[in-house]
Parts: C-alpha cells; sequence; structure tokens
C-alpha cells in the first residue's frame, strides 16, 4: 500500500479497482450455492487470500475526492470511511463463503428453523436438505448469487434476520397493497430524511459547535465554548448519533422506494427496516442485539460470537464462554469500525482508536447487565433502563 498522501485518486478511469474483489466473492457464492459444498470447499478457500489483497487495495490505496483538493479537502470523506468498512465487510464475506460445509437455506413459508445451537454445529450436522436451488430470487430477475451477494441482513434466507419474511411461496400484492407499501416508504423517508437535514444544519452551526468553522473539524470538546455551554458536547454527541440512523434509515428507504416503484421488486424484499426505535431501548442488549441496524449480524455471528463460544464453552463453561462471544463480537466491530476511519485518518494506521474503544466498551456495557441480572435476577428495562442507555451511550460517545 502506498503512504496515505500518496494514495491515488479514484476517477472514472480506475474505478474499476474498487469492483476487484467482486466477481471472485461471485464465484465463492456460486460454488456454494450451485455444488456440494464438501466438493468446493478447498476452491472457495483459495480465493480468500485473493479477495483480502484486492479488498485491501481497493479500500486503502485509493481515495475518493470530490474536489480535487486531497483527500483532507475533497468533501468525500464518508465515502473513504465507507472504502475501509468495505474492505473488512468483502474479507469478512469472502472467510465465511470460503469456509462454509453446507449451502444455505432459502425462508420457506411454515417451514420449521432448526434450532439454533451455533452456526458452525449447524453446518456440521445439516444434511444438505436443498440441493437444487432457484436460478433466480423466488418471484425476480435477481440471480440468486448475486441476491445473496448484496442482501447484508439475509431476507428471505434462513440465516437471516428472523424478523424478515419468508421468500417463498412468492406473496402476491395487489396495486392498492403495493401503492400503500411506497407510500409508507416516502413518508418515512421524508420524516429521517428531514431530521438528517436538521441535525446536519446543527452541526454545522459554529454558534453550536465552533470546531465546524475549521476545515478538519475539531474535538468534541470545543462544543463547550458554543452557545449550550457544558451541555454541547452531550447534545453533540446525541445529534451525531441520530444522523446516523437517520442517514442509514433515509437511504434503505430510497432504495427501497425506488426497487419496488421502478423495478418491480416485492415490498417483502425490503422489510423490515434497518432500525427498529432506536431511541426507545431500555437496555444496551436491546439496542445493539434488536433495535440497531443488523447490516452486520452475520458477520458478528458466524466469526466472532460462535467461533469463541465453541472453543471455550468446554474450557471455562457455558456462562463463560457466552461472555467471552459476546465480547468478541464487540471486538470484531471495533476493528470494522476503526479499519473504516484508517481509510480516512491520515497517520491511523491499523492500531486500535477511540472509536474502536467506543464499540469495545459498549460490549463491557453489554456484559455488565448481564452481571447485573445474575446478580440481582432481574433484568435491565424501564424507566432506569432507558436512562442508563442514553447515559452510558452519551458519556463512551464523548470519547
Amino acid at each position: 500500500l502506498p503512504p496515505f498522501d500518496q494514495k491515488v485518486r479514484y476517477l472514472p478511469s480506475n474505478l474499476w479497482n474498487a469492483f476487484l474483489p467482486l466477481p471472485f466473492l461471485f464465484v465463492q457464492v456460486h460454488l456454494l450455492l450451485r455444488y456440494p459444498p464438501s466438493r468446493t470447499l478447498a476452491y472457495r478457500w483459495s480465493i480468500v487470500p485473493l479477495v483480502t489483497l484486492l479488498s485491501i487495495r481497493a479500500g486503502f490505496a485509493f481515495h475518493f475526492d470530490f474536489e480535487g483538493e486531497g483527500q483532507g479537502s475533497g468533501r468525500a470523506q464518508h465515502l473513504n470511511f465507507g472504502l475501509g468498512v468495505y474492505a473488512i465487510y468483502a474479507i469478512s464475506k469472502s472467510l465465511e463463503w470460503g469456509s462454509s460445509t453446507v449451502r444455505p437455506h432459502l425462508k420457506v413459508s411454515g417451514g420449521r428453523r432448526r434450532r439454533r445451537r451455533s452456526h458452525d454445529q449447524v453446518e456440521r450436522s445439516a444434511p444438505d436438505q436443498n440441493p437444487t436451488l432457484p436460478t433466480f430470487y423466488p418471484g425476480t430477475w435477481t440471480p440468486l448469487e448475486l441476491d445473496m451477494m448484496l442482501n447484508m441482513r439475509g431476507i428471505g434466507w434462513e440465516w437471516g434476520l428472523p424478523s424478515s419474511p419468508p421468500c417463498q411461496p412468492v406473496r402476491t400484492l395487489s396495486r392498492e397493497q403495493r401503492n400503500a407499501w411506497t407510500v409508507r416508504r416516502i413518508r418515512s423517508f421524508c420524516l429521517v430524511y428531514l431530521l438528517c437535514d436538521l441535525l446536519d444544519s446543527a452541526v454545522k452551526n459554529v454558534d453550536l459547535n465552533p470546531a465546524a468553522g475549521f476545515e478538519r473539524g475539531g474535538s468534541v470538546w470545543l462544543a463547550r465554548q458554543g452557545v449550550l455551554g457544558p451541555l454541547g458536547p452531550p447534545c453533540l454527541v446525541i445529534s451525531l448519533g441520530f444522523m446516523v440512523y437517520a442517514a442509514i434509515q433515509a437511504g434503505n428507504c430510497l432504495l427501497g422506494f425506488l426497487s419496488v416503484s421502478i423495478l418491480r421488486d416485492s415490498p417483502d424484499r425490503w422489510e423490515p427496516l434497518p432500525f427498529d426505535r432506536p431511541w426507545s431501548a431500555t437496555s444496551l442488549r436491546e439496542l445493539w442485539t434488536f433495535r440497531w441496524h443488523q447490516i452486520f449480524r452475520r458477520c458478528f455471528l458466524r466469526l466472532a460470537h460462535d467461533p469463541v463460544r465453541n472453543l471455550l464453552s468446554r474450557k471455562i463453561g457455558r456462562s463463560g464462554a457466552r461472555f467471552a462471544a459476546v465480547a468478541a463480537v464487540f471486538i470484531y466491530s471495533a476493528l470494522l469500525h476503526d479499519w473504516g476511519q484508517a481509510a480516512m485518518v491520515e497517520g491511523q494506521g491499523m492500531w486500535p482508536t477511540k472509536t474502536g474503544a467506543f464499540f469495545v466498551l459498549q460490549g463491557a456495557g453489554t456484559l455488565a447487565e448481564h452481571g447485573f441480572q445474575a446478580w440481582s435476577g432481574r433484568r435491565v428495562g424501564g424507566i432506569l433502563g432507558w436512562i442508563w442507555v442514553y447515559t452510558w451511550m452519551t458519556w463512551t460517545g464523548l470519547l
């Protein structure tokens, strides 16, 4: 990789470098879906190093810059953060698809869902009960391989969100039902986009946030010099947290609306929305397990939670292994966000940062809730739990 200040700017002529990992990921998925997994395991493993190298290059050897003034001043740092996350996500999916020993199953209405012991144990014991998968995702013209690559939450797949609707049998919706769905999505998009725009305006207001007056921003603590005084930093942290929610929710609403109204996609492929009212969470476990977006859920389970739990359950007991598995998930999340930041911030490299510490501390808070329940016999919840969530998130966010 070149030094940070010598990264190549992405232009239309070299943008193909960003997509180089995708054909190899497609081949991995194709081998997993269309052939007995035991016969293709070695081939799929052999692709992992290639995807890893190409992904790191795509994320860290190039940068986006809208204005041609260099990465730090080119007003595209959100895309550069995305490049780093894209790199580690592609590597994670390649590891998952390269190591799978049973092909994924589509979610069928009325089917009996296998009891989840762990992903690894299910893969070792479950027979291949669905040897022939359809060419296209049911009810669409999307190749099944492409859907599995892009369907980050696994909607319509048995490994995906438990709350997502099944993909078979294909549900036929009337014109009135489709129109009602698109109206709901437009309404949701307008609300969350307006929220994002209002918060963005507040965060960029120098009276509220003096750091907004500097070309490259500044410490959150500078907000104490704004009109809100000591309340400035925590208000800024809460605003930024809600902006993350609003931006992702708005993007999903818009993509869903365009896919259903123009490409005639099924609304079921866009249910549920990524977030489920995260502001109403009354425990950290509820926030991170159910109410926050579940885009990386499969990676967290397959590559962090289950391997650690399986490895340690016989050595330190089930309770200790469960604690270690939860910690592993948040350490993995810290790595993912640190890699995103490494593609954006000069001088950071791949070392842990305060951003990573924030996510590790979310694991510590979640484990503290488990400990409280074991000690008191009561779950964290109610109004006190809600206060606890906001206090913990704000304090750790100030890092």
